[in-house]
């Protein structure tokens, strides 16, 4: 295996233990990268999609 193979079999094993655990997860009102000011958040999806 390469190690990207690898990589991909490590995510998808832990996506699909975190699916059996059954675990909800939260809905999103806005996107936040942790640290204030910086990146583009969520708005910029959204003029980019009007923009289309």
């Amino acid at each position: 295996m390469t190690t990207e193979q690898d990589t991909v079999n490590i995510w998808n094993t832990y996506g699909t233990h975190q699916i059996t655990r059954g675990r909800q997860l939260p809905e999103l009102e806005r996107w936040d990268w942790g640290i204030p000011e910086t990146g583009p958040d969520i708005n910029a999806l959204v003029l980019q999609r009007s923009l289309v």
